[in-house]
C-alpha cells in the first residue's frame, strides 16, 4: 500500500478543514429586490455554448448590493454560477466578502458566488 491508514486519515482531515474554511461567513438575511438574466448572449458556434449573465439585487441592513455572475450553457454546461432560485420581494440568506456576494439557494441549499458590481448605502 502506497499510503498507510494514518496518512489517509490525516489527508482526509486536512481536506475537510480546507473545504470547510470558506463556510464560516457572516451570513445575514436580506430582501431580494431583483433577480434574473441581465444579459443573454447569442450562441457561439465556435465554442458551442451560450453565456448568460445573471443579476441579483439584494438589500441588507445598511446597503443595497448589485451583483452578477456568468452561466454557460451548451457543450461547456455547468461552467460558472448556476441560476439562483430566489423570489423577488422575498428573503434570502447572503454574505459579503471583499468584492463577492455569496447567496444560499433555497432550492438546493448550495452557496452561489456572484461578483459585486455596485453598492449603495441605504438611508
Amino acid at each position: 500500500m502506497l499510503f498507510g491508514m494514518k496518512t489517509l486519515a490525516c489527508l482526509a482531515l486536512v481536506a475537510t478543514l480546507v473545504a470547510g474554511k470558506g463556510k464560516d461567513r457572516a451570513w445575514q438575511q436580506g430582501f431580494v429586490v431583483d433577480a434574473g438574466v441581465a444579459r443573454a448572449h447569442d450562441w457561439d458556434p465556435i465554442m458551442l455554448n451560450k453565456t448568460d449573465v445573471w443579476s441579483l439585487t439584494i438589500d441588507g441592513n445598511n446597503h443595497r448590493y448589485m451583483a452578477e455572475a456568468e452561466h454557460v450553457q451548451g457543450l461547456l454546461a455547468g461552467h460558472g454560477v448556476q441560476p439562483l432560485h430566489l423570489e423577488v420581494n422575498g428573503m434570502a440568506m447572503f454574505a459579503v466578502e471583499k468584492d463577492y456576494l455569496f447567496v444560499i439557494d433555497p432550492l438546493d441549499g448550495k452557496e452561489r458566488k456572484l461578483k459585486i458590481v455596485k453598492v449603495i448605502a441605504l438611508p
